[in-house]
């Protein structure tokens, strides 16, 4: 696994606390439930090297936590595929990383240009995510 890192810069710092307080899980805008609370921040690796930045994921999508009264099975069916269970199953569910931290970085610019309330996330900046990953996808 990737050893110890630099420490982050301000830039980062600011990122990681834009994408935790307005709770942006990336995959749960693909999926369009993106109202689930507790953002974790995570940083994609490829190999043994962490690539690109940082992105958002929820509890579920991140560490595989699972909601009270819910049963692994019901999370996978509502809410897609979780980083902890394999990243196979979760790279063909999403995207790869690196396209899952451009989805994040085009969402920042979307809040960037017109922001909006947390936890409340326009139905355009779904369309407008969901289309830049298709189109990143090489999908129509």
């Amino acid at each position: 696994m990737v050893g110890r890192q630099k420490a982050p810069t301000s830039t980062e710092k600011q990122r990681m606390a834009l994408i935790k307080e307005e709770a942006w899980c990336i995959c749960c805008v693909l999926n369009h439930t993106p109202n689930r609370p507790y953002t974790t921040i995570h940083h994609p690796v490829e190999g043994n090297k962490r690539i690109g930045t940082t992105m958002g994921l929820c509890g579920w999508h991140h560490q595989g936590h699972i909601d009270e009264g819910w049963t692994r099975h019901d999370m996978q069916h509502r809410f897609g595929a979780s980083l902890a269970h394999g990243s196979k199953p979760f790279v063909a569910t999403w995207a790869p990383e690196a396209v899952l931290v451009q989805l994040q970085d085009y969402l920042i610019e979307l809040w960037t240009e017109r922001p909006w309330e947390s936890y409340n996330l326009p139905r355009y900046v779904q369309y407008e995510i969901r289309k830049r990953c298709n189109e990143l996808r090489g999908l129509r």
